[in-house]
């Protein structure tokens, strides 16, 4: 099942840029999967400092993955449009829940 899926990881903290509505605009690459780390990421009432964009918990990111249908033997080639500085938290995202480093 060795499948390539592309991930869109363009994602703003601040500012008027929405990387969701880019993604859904286009051009995007055919195919792929935009992940918003505000979508998985751990609710600030269910962490003690009620910190923002904290690591999910693993079965939420285990959730997210299977609805977009990305399993623990594809490749993941992680991308995002110019200016986005957090597509290497996506990265780590796949690495943080034991997603082999050389398919990513």
């Amino acid at each position: 099942k060795n499948k390539i899926v592309f991930v869109d990881a363009s994602w703003w903290h601040k500012g008027g840029l929405n990387g969701r509505t880019m993604f859904e605009k286009g051009p995007r690459i055919s195919g792929a999967k935009y992940i918003d780390i505000d979508d998985i990421a751990l609710s600030p009432d269910l962490n003690t400092k009620a910190l923002p964009h904290m690591l999910p918990e693993p079965e939420l990111f285990s959730a997210a993955m299977d609805a977009f249908e990305i399993g623990t033997e594809d490749h993941i080639i992680i991308y995002a449009r110019e200016s986005v500085y957090f597509t290497p938290r996506v990265w780590f995202l796949f690495r943080a829940f034991g997603h082999d480093p050389a398919k990513l």
